[in-house]
């Protein structure tokens, strides 16, 4: 049997030669333009050994025990089986092979273990899955007992659609409570903002709910100062302040406080903006004029009599954030009917409310009397961001300085036993805190054209 030579010769016309010589040349020129048959075009031309051009087609593959890239291997990405984790989310698909009896099917489960429940988005583009992955994981968290401590995740969300609502009723016929926001006449809820929860200390709790306000509606900085001064001083004619330095602080503050809404708050800047020309103070200059304008501007919808905002939340007899906190239960909160804004500030001194009541309370909702929580939000780059920008009147805009408390939530909450579950159609504008702190991602389709 002869051997196959080495080197075998081609006997090439004259018109051969010639391309096979200038393509050669080539390598060494980016681009140049070649005549084919009376057209011309371009060409790009390099060389590749072996090696190179396996690295080039394939992505390296690690080898045991250091990373090592072994270029000549075509990688296999492997699909995980013999999940034993608690939360079910599917089955697992294997888009290279497909069968009849069961398509693409696999006969692994897709599972996560309760022990590795952290902050977590659900994103992708509209109809991709998103809120249909996130009642899924819901419903089987829902059922899950920590293994150290025998209890379940009390769950909570913003509904900014009722599909979420209506759907969440699978999580455990029975225990699902659904509460609307922005509905007067159909099982309505009342809050009150201003209410301190049950051991927050009243100037953290202050500070807080007006940070998020300013952020939501764009006041600024000095906006944020002199809605301070008009919210101090209503604390301080309702005893909070006095209140602060007896040892039973923790019970009547938190109903000395409750006198304080943010229908008093808009009649006392009014009353502000009405003395500013009175005699013997002086006349106030236009700046601060039109901050108090941007104020009530914001705050008029606690004035009309019969607004849901007026009706919902600008009264005394609304609960507390720290009322909302239950017990092993699901609770679903619809804030359909609500305006944009003002459904963003809501929820976000709701997701302040339960991290600063867990701050203040020992151990947490890790403590013996609490069970860990997860907020699931859902259009959450409306409310974990804020729209921290307003109009200065001269044409320019301008942000408020420092950290949002979000971004502080995100980074410290899960070790009190506080999970975040972000649903969101853009990752890209959510807090960076949340990309860094989410140990479970579920990402759909994505796109975004820059």
């Amino acid at each position: 049997m002869a051997m196959v030579e080495p080197i075998q010769v081609l006997d090439l016309s004259e018109t051969e030669q010639k391309h096979l010589f200038v393509s050669f040349c080539s390598i060494f020129c980016r681009c140049y333009q070649e005549d084919v048959f009376g057209v011309q075009q371009y060409k790009y031309c390099t060389v590749l050994l072996p090696e190179e051009y396996t690295a080039y087609t394939h992505l390296p593959r690690v080898s045991e025990g250091g990373v090592f890239s072994i270029v000549q291997d075509i990688p296999k990405f492997s699909v995980p089986s013999m999940l034993k984790g608690e939360i079910y989310m599917g089955t697992i698909l294997n888009p290279e092979r497909w069968t009849f009896e069961n398509g693409y099917r696999t006969q692994f489960d897709y599972r996560i273990a309760e022990e590795t429940l952290l902050h977590g988005f659900f994103t992708g583009a509209s109809r991709s899955g998103k809120t249909v992955a996130a009642i899924r994981f819901i419903a089987e968290l829902s059922k899950v007992r920590r293994k150290k401590t025998g209890k379940t995740s009390s769950y909570r969300s913003n509904g900014s659609k009722t599909g979420l609502a209506d759907t969440c009723k699978i999580c455990r016929a029975g225990e699902v409570q659904i509460l609307f926001y922005g509905k007067c006449k159909f099982r309505p809820i009342k809050l009150n903002p201003w209410k301190i929860p049950k051991g927050v200390y009243p100037q953290i709790w202050i500070d807080g709910v007006i940070d998020i306000y300013c952020r939501a509606y764009g006041l600024l900085e000095r906006g944020k100062q002199m809605i301070a001064d008009v919210v101090f001083e209503l604390y301080e004619e309702a005893g909070v302040m006095k209140a602060i330095d007896k040892e039973d602080w923790k019970e009547t503050v938190p109903e000395l406080s409750k006198q304080v809404n943010f229908a008093a708050i808009y009649k006392r800047m009014e009353k502000k903006k009405d003395d500013l020309d009175s005699p013997g103070k002086g006349r106030a200059g236009n700046d601060t004029r039109d901050a108090y304008a941007r104020l009530l501007d914001r705050l008029n919808c606690f004035d009309r009599k019969y607004s849901i905002e007026s009706r919902l939340y600008g009264t005394s007899d609304g609960l507390g954030i720290d009322d909302l906190i239950g017990d092993d239960d699901v609770t679903v909160l619809e804030s359909k009917g609500l305006e944009n804004t003002f459904k963003n500030f809501i929820f976000g001194v709701i997701t302040s409310g339960f991290y600063k009541f867990a701050l203040a309370h020992e151990g947490g909702f890790l403590a013996e009397d609490q069970y860990e929580t997860v907020l699931v939000i859902e259009e959450a780059n409306e409310v974990l961001t804020g729209n921290d920008c307003a109009g200065t009147g001269g044409g320019q805009t301008f942000g408020m300085s420092g950290q949002s408390e979000f971004e502080q939530i995100l980074d410290q909450s899960a070790g009190y036993g506080l999970f975040i579950m972000a649903i969101t159609q853009k990752i890209a504008d959510m807090p960076s805190s949340i990309i860094a702190n989410s140990g479970l991602v579920f990402a759909g389709r994505l796109k975004r054209n820059r």
